[in-house]
């Protein structure tokens, strides 16, 4: 088996007293997953390892392992796992979350799944014209 570690290579954090008197704090972290296949010190980043990771706790207690996502109450209108988020919050958060996408390899990894996208798009446009040549069209087979 091989040998893992994840590096930072951008991190951002927002903390802040709740109204019950509770530190909250969520941080975001942009981590390249490597390996040392073969055990030598010869460590390499993994194929998909570059990842945005959210942590968050509440006096100490972690809270991670969820994503932001909208609650329709008027009091708290945004969570994280089960932190409430007051609009200003939400938007320190969210302007935390852009300065990590900001990393240049960030970045870099976006552009390539963009362009991936696109040669999947066009191939699957390519075959579809393939197949309606080689059956005129036809759809009843």
């Amino acid at each position: 088996m091989a040998d893992y570690r994840f590096n930072k290579l951008a991190s951002e954090k927002v903390a802040w007293v709740a109204s019950n008197g509770a530190r909250v704090e969520i941080e975001i972290n942009l981590v390249q997953e490597e390996t040392d296949y073969f055990f030598n010190g010869d460590w390499k980043p993994t194929r998909n390892g570059l990842n945005i990771r959210w942590t968050g706790t509440v006096d100490g207690k972690d809270e991670s392992g969820f994503s932001i996502k909208s609650t329709g109450r008027s009091d708290f209108p945004h969570a994280f796992g089960r932190i409430g988020l007051i609009d200003e919050k939400y938007n320190l958060v969210l302007a935390a979350k852009a300065k990590v996408e900001s990393h240049p390899a960030w970045i870099a990894k976006k552009d390539t799944e963009k362009k991936a996208d696109q040669v999947d798009a066009e191939y699957a446009r390519h075959t579809k014209a393939v197949d309606d040549m080689m059956t005129l069209g036809d759809k009843s087979y």
